[in-house]
C-alpha cells in the first residue's frame, strides 16, 4: 500500500528521548503520522499500548489479563505488514510519546478491493479526553482517500459501545451479527460492521442488516455455527 520510503528520524527533546522516533517535544499536541520509522523502541512502546488497552478492557483482539506472550506475536505480524508495504499504520505521539494507532488495510476479499479496513483502533487509556482516537481515525481516512479506496470499513465488538464513536466520526452501522465473538465460555456478543463512503456516487446505508435465525427450533448443518 506504500513505498519503502518513510519519514527520517528527526529529533525528540527532553526527557524520554528515545532515538529514531522523528518527534519533537510539542506540549499538549497530539501529532499524528503514517508509517513512522519502525525501530524496536516504537514497536515495544507500541505492543505496550496494545497490552495496556487490552488490560482496560479495550476490544482489540484480545481479552482483559493477555500479556505480551499473546500480544507480540499478533503485534509482530502486523508490523510485518507494514514494513512490507501491505497495511499503513498510522501513530499518534504526545510529545515524544506515542499515544494510540491503527492500521489500515485493504479488505481481503478481490470484490471489495475499493474498500480499505481500519484494524485495531486504540489510544493509550491515560491520554483518554486528549482527542487521539478522533486524530487517528481522521488520518486513517486520510491515508484511505490518498490510496483512492472508495469505502472506509470496521469491526466493532459488541457490548462496548464504540459504535457511538464511529456514529460521531460519519460511520453507519451495515449490520450487527449475533454471537459471532466468543468472549468466554457461554458469553458470546455480537460483531457490528460499520462503513463510511469516502467518495460521491457509494450508496450510503439507509437500513441496517439484521442477521437472525429465523427458526431457532431449526436444526443447523454440521457446517453451521451456532447463533
Amino acid at each position: 500500500m506504500h513505498s519503502a520510503a518513510r519519514d527520517g528520524p528527526g529529533t525528540c527533546l527532553g526527557v524520554g528521548h528515545t532515538p529514531g522516533w522523528g518527534r519533537e517535544q510539542t506540549g499538549d499536541v497530539i501529532d499524528v503520522q503514517r508509517n513512522p520509522v519502525l525501530d524496536a523502541s516504537l514497536i515495544d512502546a507500541l505492543i505496550d499500548i496494545w497490552i495496556t488497552v487490552t488490560g482496560a478492557g479495550g476490544a482489540v483482539g484480545f481479552l482483559p489479563g493477555a500479556g505480551a506472550a499473546e500480544v507480540r506475536p499478533v503485534a509482530e505480524r502486523a508490523f510485518a505488514r507494514v514494513a512490507d508495504g501491505s497495511d499503513d499504520l498510522i501513530v499518534a505521539f504526545d510529545g515524544c510519546e506515542p499515544a494510540g494507532f491503527a492500521f489500515l488495510g485493504p479488505h481481503e476479499q478481490r470484490l471489495s478491493s475499493h474498500c480499505a479496513v481500519v484494524k485495531r483502533l486504540q489510544r493509550d487509556p491515560r491520554r483518554w479526553g486528549r482527542g487521539v482516537g478522533g486524530a487517528v481515525l481522521a488520518e486513517a481516512e486520510r491515508v484511505a482517500i490518498d490510496r483512492g479506496f472508495l469505502l472506509l470499513a470496521l469491526t466493532v465488538r459488541g457490548g462496548t459501545g464504540r459504535e457511538g464513536f464511529y456514529a460521531a466520526h460519519g460511520f453507519r452501522v451495515d449490520g450487527r451479527l449475533p454471537a459471532r465473538l466468543l468472549l468466554h465460555e457461554g458469553e458470546m456478543v455480537e460483531e457490528i460492521h460499520m462503513s463510511k463512503p469516502l467518495a460521491t456516487g457509494v450508496p450510503a446505508v439507509t437500513e441496517t442488516l439484521q442477521v437472525r435465525r429465523l427458526d431457532p427450533d431449526l436444526p443447523l448443518p454440521a457446517y453451521a455455527h451456532p447463533g
